[in-house]
């Protein structure tokens, strides 16, 4: 592939990918009947994220004075020399089934490592610039597992229940940086938390105050889970109800969150009037002009469970609609009610431990200054088929 958008147009860049399966109950040797299905795999890819669009330009700044119009140059330039990021990836499994594939799984290993990621790079204003718009800034490596494991445990003519769970791990290092540390794009609000690239640690785990005796920030927790799960359940009864619900479990994620120090600043804290271990009569933690203040406070854990989605659909019987004059040229005719975002158990103290003021990307989420939660929905439906 080649692309305008690098800052050598005429370069090509190869990404192959291959694959290999083999399923062992395909041999004339496999006897064990119970297990319908067991594959080994194998997958190599490569893949490449070209720059943004007018990343290699410098865009002079049109000005006007005194009704004269000119131009000047700016304090952001772009990088002629620009190239793609580029992916590698490895993976291996394993797939089975047993029982006439009543009960199936799957477990897969990755290693993904991408190269020459692309980043601000800000320098010292004493080039007469303040950044580049993008620089391949370094390499970052990937490692995770991810094990499903799905089933129907009941099945026969009144009642099936299908079941899914599904639990995934990740972990990022950054394992080179072709920039200083300090002269790397920060996310968050200072001493409250900030993201970082430092060599050997996540890009997305959280750094603040104190500085150590290097003068850099002290690390503190990771807003990457250590672990997530899932468990999606569909259930059909009574011949024409169907039933389905969908948790999600978020272990060890921590935000950014400045929700603790707002509060007390406006003095709406629930504990604004319960006088705290100290003697403090307003009781909230005094968080600005505190002596000594870390970011230790502002790092916290927003590990939650959600009920994503829930559903109850009942499909009116046909001769139901026979029987009533003005359907009876309906095929089918479904009634149901669902919703999404429904509850959320966790002990973080803001609206929602998934709001984050930049969005659900990989290293500003998770810098939570009062944002808005998910909203919760419900629907209700009526569905005609003729």
């Amino acid at each position: 592939d080649k692309s305008s958008l690098n800052g050598d147009t005429k370069k090509y860049y190869a990404f192959p990918k291959a694959s290999l399966a083999i399923n062992f109950t395909e041999f004339d040797f496999w006897n064990m009947s119970a297990i319908n299905l067991l594959k080994i795999r194998g997958a190599y890819g490569k893949t490449g994220n070209p720059p943004a669009f007018g990343s290699k330009f410098t865009n002079i700044i049109p000005f006007a004075i005194d009704g004269v119009t000119g131009a000047s140059t700016p304090t952001t330039v772009g990088n002629p020399a620009i190239e793609p990021e580029t992916s590698k990836e490895v993976e291996f499994g394993i797939d089975f089934a047993a029982f006439k594939s009543r009960l199936s799984g799957e477990i897969s290993y990755y290693t993904r490592d991408i190269k020459d990621f692309i980043d601000v790079f800000n320098v010292s204003p004493g080039t007469g610039v303040t950044s580049y718009k993008a620089f391949n800034v370094g390499d970052i490596e990937n490692k995770g597992f991810e094990v499903s494991l799905s089933g129907t445990p009941v099945q026969n003519k009144s009642v099936k229940w299908t079941t899914t769970v599904n639990w995934w791990q990740n972990r990022s290092k950054i394992t080179r940086l072709s920039i200083p540390e300090k002269a790397t794009a920060a996310s968050g609000f200072g001493a409250f938390g900030t993201q970082r690239l430092r060599v050997g640690n996540s890009p997305s785990q959280w750094y603040g105050t104190p500085n150590g005796a290097n003068g850099l920030p002290t690390a503190y927790e990771d807003a990457q889970p250590k672990w997530q799960l899932s468990w999606s359940n569909g259930l059909t009864f009574l011949k024409n109800f169907e039933f389905s619900v969908l948790l999600h479990h978020s272990n060890k994620n921590f935000n950014s969150s400045l929700n603790g120090e707002l509060t007390d600043e406006g003095g709406t804290s629930p504990d604004w009037s319960v006088p705290d271990k100290n003697g403090d009569p307003s009781g909230a933690t005094r968080i600005l002009g505190q002596p000594g203040i870390t970011s230790r406070q502002f790092i916290q854990d927003a590990t939650y469970t959600k009920l994503r989605e829930a559903s109850l659909y009942y499909t009116v019987p046909k001769t139901v609609l026979t029987s009533m004059g003005f359907l009876k040229n309906v095929e089918q005719c479904r009634i149901g009610i669902s919703g999404s975002n429904l509850f959320v158990w966790t002990d973080y103290y803001g609206y929602d431990p998934e709001a984050a003021n930049f969005g659900n990307r990989p290293t500003l989420a998770g810098v939570d200054l009062l944002s808005f939660p998910s909203a919760r929905r419900v629907y209700f439906h009526l569905n005609f088929k003729f």
